[in-house]
């Protein structure tokens, strides 16, 4: 993976197919040598206490680049990789 510049993706809590509200983001930041990925869950109660596992995915295969844990329905992660 070779990526110069910043994505940033919102996500959303669904339910039965309708947008309830905002729930954080998830952006990726290349510099060519390093990519940062960071995501944040916000105000999901709903889920107040749990942790996630974080992969990356393309057409052929997904890697798990770590995990994150949700308290009181908020968490964060970072990590910083090189270009696979």
């Amino acid at each position: 993976m070779f990526f110069v510049g910043k994505k940033v993706v919102y996500l959303s809590l669904y339910s039965a197919g309708q947008r309830i509200k905002p729930s954080g983001f998830l952006q990726m930041t290349g510099t060519g040598e390093k990519i940062k990925f960071s995501l944040q869950i916000k105000n999901m109660r709903e889920i107040p206490d749990a942790g996630y596992e974080i992969y990356i995915c393309n057409k052929e295969d997904c890697i798990q680049i770590g995990h994150v844990m949700l308290q009181e329905g908020n968490g964060y992660f970072e990590k910083k990789m090189e270009p696979v």
